[in-house]
């Protein structure tokens, strides 16, 4: 793309966007209505009337809100998200940073970049569910597949094949589960004589469901950020400023795994629209009871709760989703610290993953086994490369920052009761 042409207000031509571990999905459902649910329009002839009419309307430059939004931002900003091509390009999870600034002029690859990421964000939001991603194996299986797949709806996304009051639960999760194929198992308790769906306790098959889990994430993963803030506090630590930079560090350094937001989006004003009475913060419905000063509440907000043990539990949910990714984080800081070097990658990866598979490492917390896998691993290391925390050749590491943010990582994986 010629970016000079962008702020005359053409566009001659668009050769790079980047994708997402997503990407596959989102090809499929963007465009077909079908596969999101959408009924086809029927076909009339005063419908093709229509369609000619609307055809000779005026003209309007093809994707020309993204490059609206993104002309503006740059423009009325001098901090520019810095956009830029990393080394070490190897994990299906190919997302760059969003939020970093710089204060020199911007790359016109970084202007294609950040339309690009507008663009999948946008696509990310549309995509259909598969069934396969909500199934829950826990006792009341049926009941928390219900509430997932309405929760997702009532969010905006779509579950492939579910209607919200119509749809049997049972009959889903019966669709789904032979999908999972050797990852669950179907055995009757002696007690009750009942059938449950338990996992495998293998490694490879808690990663292949995992995998399928992480559909859910671009939907869930900022309540998932606010969530891991939320469990980790004890009530009087909740001040709200408090919890909005807590969750913006998360997104900081998920931003190798996650795209929170658009590149011309304030990801603390996004943060803060997510906590607000509109979403988790809401009077009736919501998950956080939001504590106001002033009369009446009719002040700013100073202080942030989880509303009740209900609420507690959902928040745990959603924290799951981002637990992982934050466990692999401090694995990799963990062994860097304790004096690992770093020859081959690879290799040293590798080591990694067997170590925490074998159980000889004691961490100080519950370790989720799907966060032993190499792009989490690699990831981390782009992060702190990123960060200046490990050169790019991985002969020097700063340990004082290293120190500094395992015992950050510590804090957020540690379950407030």
């Amino acid at each position: 793309m010629n970016c000079s042409k962008l702020f005359a207000g053409t566009i001659l031509d668009c050769y790079l966007v980047p994708v997402s571990y997503t990407y596959d999905n989102i090809v499929e459902g963007t465009f077909l209505d079908e596969l999101i649910g959408i009924p086809k329009t029927r076909e009339s002839v005063f419908g093709v009337f229509c369609a000619v009419v609307k055809g000779f309307g005026k003209s309007k430059q093809c994707g020309v809100d993204y490059i609206v939004a993104l002309k503006e931002v740059s423009i009325s900003c001098d901090v520019i998200p810095q956009l830029e091509r990393i080394s070490h390009p190897y994990s299906y999870r190919e997302l760059l940073p969003w939020d970093s600034a710089h204060m020199e002029k911007p790359y016109e690859r970084n202007l294609i970049q950040a339309i690009g990421y507008h663009i999948v964000y946008e696509a990310q939001s549309m995509v259909s569910i598969s069934l396969v991603s909500v199934g829950v194996p826990l006792k009341l299986l049926y009941a928390d597949c219900q509430w997932l797949c309405d929760q997702v709806i009532r969010d905006g996304s779509d579950v492939m094949g579910w209607h919200m009051g119509e749809t049997c639960s049972r009959n889903a999760v019966e669709y789904a589960l032979p999908y999972l194929g050797n990852c669950i198992v179907r055995r009757v308790t002696l007690e009750t004589k009942e059938i449950e769906i338990v996992l495998s306790s293998a490694h490879r098959q808690l990663i292949c469901v995992a995998y399928n889990k992480n559909a859910l994430l671009p939907l869930f993963a900022l309540r998932s950020a606010i969530g891991l803030v939320m469990m980790s506090r004890a009530p009087e630590e909740c001040k709200y400023k408090n919890i909005i930079e807590d969750t913006a560090l998360i997104c900081d350094w998920m931003q190798f795994e996650v795209i929170f937001c658009k590149p011309c989006d304030d990801i603390r004003e996004v943060i803060a629209v997510t906590i607000g009475r509109e979403r988790l913060g809401h009077i009736q419905h919501g998950l956080l009871r939001l504590k106001e000063d002033g009369v009446f509440g009719s002040g700013n907000c100073t202080e942030v709760e989880i509303r009740d043990i209900m609420s507690r539990h959902i928040l745990l949910f959603y924290s799951n989703f981002l637990r992982p990714f934050i466990q692999s984080l401090y694995i990799v800081i963990d062994r860097l610290l304790q004096g690992d070097h770093i020859v081959d990658e690879s290799a040293t990866i590798r080591k990694w993953c067997q170590l925490c598979v074998a159980s000889e490492y004691l961490m100080p917390f519950s370790l989720l086994l799907e966060a032993v896998n190499s792009d989490s691993f690699r990831n981390s290391l782009r992060l702190l490369r990123h960060k200046g925390i490990l050169s790019e050749d991985s002969e020097y590491f700063n340990v004082l920052e290293g120190e500094n943010m395992r015992a950050r990582l510590i804090k957020l994986l540690t379950v407030e009761q």
